[in-house]
């Protein structure tokens, strides 16, 4: 679980970068399809089309994540790589502690800002999300250190 903190390439903040926006794109089709999926419409209920839909998650999802996943997980990634320098398993675990708490803090200053009293729900939504983030960081790390090498 390599976050790329401590090696010397450039392509680590456009790996961020570029997680973001294609996390806030999954979690935007996975929230609205599961909608549409599992969702019941009362008939006096207005229709929304999907792409309106899409584009309401898109919005709020790239909100959250370029402003507050993006520079929490980057504290996150320097914490855990120059303070604390896990190995193994051990790495794992603390890089996952670190996001679970990215996610509560981030999911905090959501519930604030929207003025929703559901902390509970947000804040395991944005854990999830968080973790999206994550893993299409490490995949894109991945992907980048394979063309430069």
């Amino acid at each position: 679980m390599e976050t790329s903190v401590k090696r010397t390439n450039y392509f680590w903040p456009v790996t961020k970068f570029i997680a973001a926006i294609l996390s806030a794109i999954a979690i935007a089709a996975i929230v609205v399809i599961q909608e549409s999926i599992y969702g019941v419409v009362e008939p006096e209920v207005e229709f929304y089309s999907w792409s309106s839909q899409f584009i309401i998650v898109l919005i709020s999802q790239l909100t959250l994540l370029l402003l507050a996943v993006l520079p929490l997980s980057i504290v996150a990634d320097y914490l855990v790589q120059v303070k604390w320098q896990p190995s193994g398993v051990r790495k794992i675990l603390v890089v996952a502690c670190a996001y679970i708490v990215v996610g509560i803090i981030a999911g905090i200053l959501y519930s604030i800002f929207t003025m929703s009293v559901a902390y509970g729900s947000s804040i395991l939504f944005i854990i999830g999300t968080t973790f999206v983030f994550l893993a299409i960081q490490l995949v894109f790390d991945w992907i980048l250190s394979r063309l430069t090498m």
